[in-house]
């Protein structure tokens, strides 16, 4: 950082070879990289208080930035716009994420749909990494008219004030996805849901930047309703994102969406309506994924645990059979289309899980007798399967496959052997 800082501080001020907006923006994420460097064994409110620090520099440097751009001596544009909404995102304090809406507003007219923190607002989190001093100073109200307090360097300024004589003029930059993500991230980390929703709606609609969703604003979008355990709006959301098996600006779709959006539905385990939402992302994987995704498929059966209704179980049971199939076929195929160590964990989940719901069928009294030996002949098939799989692994990692505690076969073999022993000593005595 010493070094960059000695290049910029010998970069003239005006005319050739004067910083420009890529130059600022090489900076800020210079700076920002370097506070996210933080050695072994350094405490929380050390590494607070390191990028604060960065922080700090980034602001003063965009007091300068936005004087240059008033003048017309720059055109600020999305990348330096980003850049600097990424280093206030670092910040441990509630206050910088709050300005980075400020920020948004200041250098592309994107109103402010959330009050300022203090005014009537106070942050939400528990906070656990932000030191204590810096909880107290952002809860304070701020005072619009105080030009030297914090975040008074995002004001929105008038473009009819800012064209130099001379000089270009002045001009909004146009936000991108880069924008809307920088956004969201900002209302994620501060809960804010309602301001998320509207932030995406304004940004995305044709009739006013039409910025077209890509992955990473979709995915983001997604946390906060997970963050929110709002299950419900994530089966619309993603309704309303599919046409034809593709998301409706052409993507293909990819595990990782499910995977959040069922997850949502994991935190929001205590609605009554729950597993009605979690049945429709597992639909909707089914039909538009080639390939199941098995970390959905074992948070799922995670969920199905919190389950209490007998006939809920049964039917969601039902549904994974053919999930179980499918399961089943790509655990086998998989010396030929090897599996990710993740996605082999969570297929042996997937099937615990399923056997963990049988069982507790099996304590339930309300489950129909006619049901019953159906239900454990299904269990026992799973549970064979299950122990093979768990025993092909021990293998490929060389473990002892004679050990009973790590073969269930071995262990079946040595009880059924115990068992005779007995039966046999028995009949002995009964002789004597």
């Amino acid at each position: 950082m010493d070094a960059l800082w000695g290049v910029a501080a010998n970069l003239p001020e005006k005319g050739p070879g004067a910083a420009d907006a890529f130059t600022y923006t090489t900076i800020l994420q210079a700076i920002r990289n370097h506070a996210l460097i933080t050695p072994d064994g350094m405490s929380e409110d050390d590494v607070a208080h390191k990028r604060e620090e960065a922080i700090v520099d980034g602001r003063r440097m965009w007091v300068d930035i936005v004087a240059k751009w008033r003048s017309g001596d720059i055109i600020i544009d999305e990348p330096l716009v980003c850049a600097m909404g990424q280093l206030l995102l670092i910040g441990k304090r509630p206050r910088d994420w709050d300005d980075v809406l400020s920020l948004f507003a200041q250098t592309m007219d994107i109103p402010r749909l959330l009050r300022h923190l203090g005014d009537d607002r106070k942050a939400k989190m528990p906070l656990p990494t932000t030191p204590r001093d810096m909880k107290t100073e952002d809860s304070t109200q701020i005072d619009p008219t105080d030009n030297m307090r914090r975040g008074g360097e995002f004001d929105p300024v008038e473009l009819g004030k800012t064209v130099g004589r001379g000089r270009r003029s002045m001009a909004f930059a146009k936000p991108g996805n880069s924008s809307l993500s920088v956004i969201l991230h900002s209302c994620w980390k501060m809960v804010a849901k309602k301001a998320a929703e509207d932030y995406f709606h304004l940004l995305t609609d044709s009739d006013s930047w039409g910025i077209a969703p890509d992955e990473a604003n979709l995915h983001m979008y997604l946390r906060i309703l997970r963050q929110a355990r709002a299950s419900a709006a994530a089966v619309e959301f993603l309704k309303d994102e599919f046409d034809g098996g593709r998301f409706r600006i052409g993507m293909k779709l990819q595990a990782k969406t499910f995977r959040i959006a069922m997850s949502t539905c994991v935190r929001d385990k205590n609605n009554p309506n729950v597993l009605d939402h979690a049945n429709s992302i597992l639909d909707m994987m089914a039909t538009f994924l080639a390939d199941l995704d098995m970390r959905t498929l074992a948070m799922y059966t995670r969920l199905l645990m919190s389950v209490s209704q007998t006939d809920q179980l049964l039917k969601s049971l039902e549904r994974l059979g053919p999930h179980f199939v499918n399961v089943k076929r790509m655990l086998r195929n998989d010396e030929r289309k090897p599996l990710a160590q993740e996605d082999w964990d969570a297929a042996l989940e997937f099937l615990y899980g399923m056997i963990s719901c049988y069982d507790r069928l099996k304590n339930k009294r309300d489950v129909p007798q006619e049901h019953y030996a159906v239900l454990m002949e299904r269990k026992a098939k799973i549970h064979a399967f299950y122990g093979r799989e768990i025993l092909k692994r021990e293998k490929r990692q060389g473990k002892d496959i004679r050990n009973p505690e790590l073969n269930p076969g071995r262990r079946a073999e040595l009880k059924a052997k115990q068992r005779r022993g007995e039966e046999s000593m028995g009949q002995a005595n009964e002789e004597d």
